[in-house]
């Protein structure tokens, strides 16, 4: 069955320990809530134009060029991992300033951190739409960022639009 689309940018970095005055923490920090819906990262295999199909096993849609050009995106299932738990927080771009969410924190488990340390690695290098990683949250695709480089850390950060709506899911 084919899939809704939020548009929602994925930067996958560490959190800058300039800008906070204090080095994030590891997997012991118990900031946000608990994840409760399951997040996906999987390789991108091929994008279409169109949507998918309804019965169509690895397959999901996503905007085009424009966000009313649907696209066909079709995942490696062989290169995917679901999360076994973590934390998600909802961050403002200052607590003096607008208290508007600028970002979501995802905190992965030490193994899952590794899984997308691995994930990613294979990306690296690779020509485009394979170069991508779906992030997909309850069957929906949220992202499909170009990797650059393997991530090594606990922390993924999440902006864009609906971010409320997103942690709203990811924290049931």
């Amino acid at each position: 069955m084919s899939r809704r689309w939020v548009p929602t940018t994925v930067i996958l970095a560490v959190i800058a320990l300039g800008a906070s005055g204090c080095a994030p923490s590891g997997s012991g920090d118990d900031s946000g809530k608990p994840l409760t819906a399951e997040v996906v990262f999987a390789a991108v295999e091929s994008i279409g134009p169109g949507a998918c199909a309804d019965d169509a096993a690895d397959m999901f849609d996503a905007p085009g060029s424009t966000s009313t050009t649907p696209q066909c995106v079709r995942i490696d299932p062989e290169m995917r991992f679901s999360t076994s738990g973590g934390r998600a927080a909802l961050v403002a771009a200052s607590e003096d300033a607008d208290p508007t969410p600028k970002l979501i924190e995802l905190r992965l488990e030490s193994e899952d951190a590794a899984q997308l340390g691995d994930l990613t690695g294979k990306l690296v290098g690779r020509a485009a739409p394979q170069n991508q990683m779906a992030i997909i949250v309850d069957g929906e695709v949220r992202s499909m960022p170009a990797v650059m480089s393997e991530l090594s850390d606990e922390v993924v950060n999440i902006s864009g639009d609906r971010l409320q709506e997103l942690y709203d899911r990811l924290t049931g």
